[in-house]
């Protein structure tokens, strides 16, 4: 009715179609905005909605949900993936939360981040994303629905190519010999020992420079493949845990610097197989 009022009282159809699109959707089924500027009112009010409620503690529980709060976080990840919107939740729950009457602690939008992802996974779920691989990637990029959804699409065809055993086994063995370690080490190139750790290196230092902050899991992948005979070398090669603290720290300094180029794509120890 908003945008049949706002028609006959003169207001251009771009307004009225705004006002109307603003509620969409109003069911998981239902159809989408559109226009921008029912795209940006239907996110802005949702987020809004959901950001004040939370603040004083009316976030839903068990079944009860009289707000519709539970729609309004499924709305907020249906418009973002669909509209391949790149809106990280972190920076926007924050910017809203500035805009309310009322503080909104830390903690609340923590919580409301935390619900919108359980709205995002219980969505990818019903779309029938593996398990595995979508836990993966919502471990690092939950709070961007667009970015996870490219990025589970991306790793679920990894995972179904032939080789792929061996190339989550290769990135495994890295991961595996230094997931202990609390300092993340520098790497000395003048302490290197072994050839095969120069050639590590080489092609470490290429691959990071080579993905940007926006590439996604397969990106990540499609530098990390190259890297897989290189890791066996080293592996066959060098004796990681050497006696010696330089030499070893540096060995592992290699290592972590391969478990980097997944960082914030995806956690592949959440993977079948690693």
């Amino acid at each position: 009715m908003g945008r049949e009022y706002a028609l006959r009282e003169g207001y251009p159809p771009l307004v009225a179609d705004a006002i109307f699109e603003h509620w969409l959707p109003r069911s998981a089924d239902d159809s989408l905005p559109n226009t921008p500027a029912g795209i940006l009112l239907a996110l802005a009010d949702r987020l809004d909605t959901l950001v004040s409620l939370f603040a004083v503690g009316l976030a839903p529980k068990g079944n009860a949900d009289p707000f519709g709060l539970r729609r309004a976080a499924l709305g907020v990840v249906q418009i973002l993936t669909h509209h391949a919107i790149d809106l990280d939740l972190t920076v926007a729950l924050e910017r809203v939360a500035r805009a309310q009457s009322i503080e909104v602690s830390v903690e609340s939008r923590q919580t409301l981040a935390d619900f919108i992802r359980g709205r995002l996974e219980g969505w990818l779920t019903e779309h029938d994303h593996a398990h595995d691989v979508m836990v993966a990637v919502l471990a690092e990029q939950a709070h961007n629905p667009t970015r996870a959804l490219a990025g589970i699409q991306q790793l679920g065809t990894w995972v179904q190519q032939p080789d792929w055993e061996t190339t989550l086994d290769s990135f495994a063995r890295c991961i595996r010999i230094t997931r202990n370690e609390t300092t993340l080490y520098t790497v000395d190139p003048s302490a290197f020992v072994e050839q095969a750790e120069r050639r590590l290196h080489d092609a470490l230092t290429q691959a990071h420079a080579t993905l940007t902050a926006t590439d996604n899991v397969g990106a990540f992948l499609q530098v990390f493949a190259p890297l897989v005979p290189i890791i066996t070398d080293f592996f066959n090669e060098v004796l990681v845990n050497a006696e010696e603290p330089q030499v070893r720290q540096n060995r592992l300094g290699l290592l972590q610097q391969v478990g980097l180029l997944a960082r914030g794509r995806a956690d592949m120890s959440q993977l079948s197989g690693f």
